[in-house]
């Protein structure tokens, strides 16, 4: 694909793309349109094997990842891709990646150069279909190799979560992590609990970042990209992911989105549903988690109470659609942030995502979350509003203690609801005995 040059792309998006919504641009995308049928290398392996081999090459790329737009993996197809400069490599990609809309959105690799390789056996190659459809030529040095300036890096100021200032948020910081989408943008989102406590993977995020099915499918979400070291701010893996999701809901007013990942994330990512407060009631203590500038996760504390206004509006308005945080007192929010999660340090739960604003390092500006409670009742449909998703029985839950998907989770179910369920158990237990008494000829 052409060749870029980082340094120009960064300034590009400072000068044409700096605005109140921090979302990070990470790549520049190429459509292309390569297939086994006209690029590549097909080789006959032993045993029955066959091997389809691409390279790519992005020249000025400090990374690259790929979206296949058509594709689909044959029983015993494995597909791997390698940065064989940097000696890094991902996959295999089998079978069980397939989705119904045939696309598969890859996570990055370092460097300028990658290497496809899909193997399978020579009975399945006729079922083998892939369609390299988009380069994305990374700008950002998301591996961290010192291709790009320092200070293009995230803020000073951020706090890495490995820091002692998180020690009361371990289990809230696993529910947290980066995604792209397309290929090019980099938020933040939130595994979040639904009243059944099943642990579907629903994941909040921002309406600004992802508003559609088609944006849903490119979605690579990356799991505990942290710092190893408190104050490091770098040094985290990619190396925890997974890709796809399907769109479940979103509303422009109080900009939520909220998608269903493809899969629940792999027990060895060790991952946390966070809870939720949908009461519309403020908080006197915020923490915001989140991924500044897309790099490591980093931890926020507002210790004043946040106000209930418009949209980048400071004129307190007990009806509006967002909170204020008045600015942040540790750390702060960038490029990257959008869609994470605020939450009442009180209560340990979310009532809002990130929208924008204007803090960073340096400064005492505002950021603007819209409510989720707001976002309970949305446009009015099951596909612009919280509630048919996160209270499927209709149960009027106001909220929920966060979960792990090893250790179930705790729920406020109203009183009313407690006393149905209770005549619901009692009354299969006596139609349960008086069966069994009739088997026994029992009165």
């Amino acid at each position: 694909v052409p060749a870029i040059d980082p340094d120009t792309l960064i300034f590009r998006d400072k000068t044409q793309r700096s605005g109140f919504e921090k979302v990070l641009y990470f790549a520049e995308a190429f459509e292309v349109d390569a297939t086994p049928d006209n690029y590549g290398e097909w080789e006959s392996l032993a045993a029955g094997t066959v091997v389809w081999r691409l390279y790519v090459s992005a020249p000025g790329a400090t990374d690259i990842n790929i979206g296949f737009t058509d594709i689909f993996l044959p029983a015993g197809c494995s597909l791997y891709l390698t940065a064989p400069q940097e000696y890094y490599q991902i996959g295999p990609f089998t079978e069980d990646d397939n989705t119904d809309y045939r696309q598969l959105w890859t996570p990055v690799l370092p460097g300028d150069l990658i290497l496809i390789e899909a193997e399978m056996p020579i009975d399945s190659a006729g079922q083998f279909v892939l369609t390299v459809g988009q380069v994305n030529s990374g700008y950002r040095d998301l591996f961290n190799m010192g291709l790009i300036s320092a200070d293009k890096q995230q803020g000073w100021c951020n706090i890495d979560v490995i820091c002692p200032e998180a020690d009361g948020w371990r289990d809230d910081i696993r529910s947290v992590g980066r995604y792209s989408r397309g290929g090019t943008a980099l938020c933040t989102g939130n595994l979040v609990m639904n009243q059944r406590g099943d642990f579907i993977a629903y994941f909040l995020t921002a309406a600004h970042c992802v508003s559609t099915s088609s944006a849903a499918a490119t979605v690579v979400v990356y799991w505990n990209y942290e710092s190893p070291t408190c104050g490091a701010l770098s040094g985290g893996s990619l190396g925890q992911y997974q890709s796809g999701s399907t769109l479940r809901a979103t509303h422009s007013g109080s900009d939520f989105t909220l998608l269903e990942l493809n899969a629940m994330p792999e027990s060895s990512f060790n991952v946390y549903y966070a809870g939720w407060d949908r009461s519309g009631n403020g908080a006197n203590v915020s923490v915001c988690i989140h991924h500044p500038r897309g790099k490591e996760k980093a931890i926020s504390f507002e210790d004043d109470p946040i106000e209930s206004t418009a949209y980048l509006s400071e004129t307190v308005d007990p009806n509006a659609s967002h909170w204020r945080v008045v600015d942040w007192d540790i750390g702060t929010t960038e490029g990257g942030s959008s869609g994470s999660g605020l939450w009442n340090a009180a209560t340990q739960r979310i009532v809002g995502q990130l929208h924008g604003g204007y803090a960073a390092c340096g400064n005492d500006l505002s950021d603007w979350y819209g409510k989720f409670s707001v976002s309970w009742t949305g446009g009015g449909t099951s596909a612009s509003r919280l509630r048919d998703w996160l209270d499927p029985d209709n149960t009027g839950v106001i909220g929920m203690d966060g979960g792990d998907p090893n250790a179930g989770a705790d729920l406020e179910m109203p009183v009313s609801r407690l006393l149905v369920l209770a005549i619901v158990v009692f009354s299969a237990m006596s139609t349960g005995i008086a069966a069994m008494k009739r088997k026994d000829g029992l009165n």
